[in-house]
């Protein structure tokens, strides 16, 4: 979800036109995330809310501190 986010907000200058299109959890890929600008009500749409997505950006963040841990 927290990825989702991120990527749809973060990842491509938003496009009016893409904003239109009308997203489905099964047919999710990169290309049809990107400048979507999606809002947390939006994700919650797709994936319902049995997960805390301040949870998951912490866990996401505690396993790419423990991959950069461990790189020399």
């Amino acid at each position: 979800m927290f990825l989702v986010y991120y990527l749809s907000n973060y990842g491509a200058t938003p496009d009016p036109e893409a904003q239109k299109e009308n997203l489905m959890r099964e047919t999710l890929c990169l290309e049809r995330i990107r400048g979507q600008a999606l809002s947390w009500e939006q994700i919650f749409k797709l994936f319902g809310r049995q997960c805390n997505p301040t949870r998951v950006k912490n866990q996401i963040r505690e396993k790419f501190e423990a991959v950069q841990g461990g790189v020399s």
